[in-house]
This record gives C-alpha cells, structure tokens and sequence, in this order.
C-alpha cells in the first residue's frame, strides 16, 4: 500500500506534491485514470497547499476588458503532466471546454467561482466520436453545478465525471491545476462547446454543439513566481 506524506505546513504541502509528482511520472504512474491510491494523495497535498506557498494573490490578477479574459502562470509542462495557475478576473470566463481522456486534480487558491459540469454520453462509442469529429451535436448529462470559495477548495474530474466544464469568476480568484496527461499529448486537442436545448425530459440532460472558441478569448502568460518544480 501506497503511504500517503503528512505535510507540516504549506510550503511542505507544495514541495512534496512537486516531489511526489516528480517520482510518480517517472514510474508511470500518472494515467488518465488514476488509481485510488495516486488519487488520495493528490488530494491530501493538495489540501495544505495555498495561494502564498505558490507565490500568487489578488493583487496579481490582471484587470481586464472582455468576458473571456483569462491569465496562466506556467510552472512544468512534460509529455506526462502539467502544472499550471490560473487567474480569473471577476466577471470573466473559462468556456465550456473538454479534457479529452485527462484527469484534473485542482485547488482553488482565492476568490469565487461557479462551476458547470458535464460528461457526455457514451463518449467513448465511435458514433459519438464521430459526432465530435464532424462539429455535431452530442448528448450530455450535467455532472455538477455550484459554487467554489471563497474557502480554498481542492476539486478532481477524471475521464468520466466532469470532464467538461465551465468556469466563471464572481470575484477574482485564482486555481492550480495539476492535468496529467497535458494536452497536446498523444494529439490531445482542446474542444470547446455551446449548450442546446435538450427535448429528451431527461433530469440534466443537455445537448451539445462543438464549437469554436469565442472571439473575444484571451489567454495571456504570467510570469511564475513561486518555487520551482525540481525533477
């Protein structure tokens, strides 16, 4: 059985989770499913980890003109993981967007946000991904639709819950995500989706169009000011 750290404060948190991460790719452990063990610990790091340990605060989220505005900090990107923080100012948004086949594992840092989730049906048959591939309508399912803050918050979706999600800020706040494998791996690509009425009367039932990202997305670098992920 997997032993599982027990971090004495933050910065501890934060060094054995990059430690951890370290050690688990180069084992291969990091699958897009992720066992119940890698789970557990993901999670318990993840919860003593907070805005100051990573070197982040309100006063570094950008103001900004558009719906769409979103600022990143990039902290490891490899074949097998990314890290990475994200800053929302308030009023702005995150669209409706895929991990195809990918695992999150996140924690919210500051602020509050409202989180729409979904999980399309059958996404694993070929018809559905044929669907996808040609920008038609798919069925889906809500997996989850509340708020997270203004308390820190560590949240997970995995290839079968909440792999689709939207993210809206109703203060400026800030999220660390740890995503294994990244996009772009393995030709992973990003989808974005617009919601349709569903005529089925099933409880949460939704249909959804691929679509292109909205025009007015901006997704603008940061520079990283935490420590660093040492392999």
């Amino acid at each position: 059985q997997e032993r599982r750290p027990h971090p004495r404060n933050a910065e501890e948190s934060l060094d054995q989770l990059f430690q951890y991460c370290s050690t688990a790719v180069q084992a291969g452990s990091l699958t897009p499913v992720p066992t119940k063990p890698v789970s557990d610990t993901m999670i318990s790091l993840l919860n003593g980890v907070t805005a100051e340990s990573l070197g982040v605060s309100p006063a570094d989220v950008p103001r900004h003109a558009g719906k769409h505005t979103v600022f990143f900090q990039h902290i490891l990107e490899c074949p097998s993981l990314s890290l990475c923080i994200f800053l929302i100012p308030r009023g702005s948004c995150i669209p409706l967007h895929d991990h195809p086949h990918m695992s999150v594992f996140g924690r919210l840092l500051f602020g509050k946000m409202q989180v729409r989730s979904y999980d399309i049906d059958n996404v694993a048959s070929s018809d559905v991904q044929n669907a996808m591939y040609y920008g038609q309508p798919v069925r889906a399912t809500r997996a989850t639709s509340g708020v997270l803050g203004p308390d820190p918050a560590t949240y997970q979706l995995t290839p079968s819950f909440g792999n689709l999600h939207e993210l809206t800020a109703i203060e400026d706040c800030s999220f660390f995500d740890v995503i294994f494998p990244p996009y772009g791996a393995e030709g992973r690509d990003c989808t974005y989706f617009s919601t349709l009425q569903d005529v089925s009367n099933k409880p949460g039932a939704v249909l959804l169009q691929p679509s292109a990202p909205p025009d007015d997305l901006s997704v603008s670098q940061l520079p990283y000011k935490g420590p660093a992920f040492q392999w």
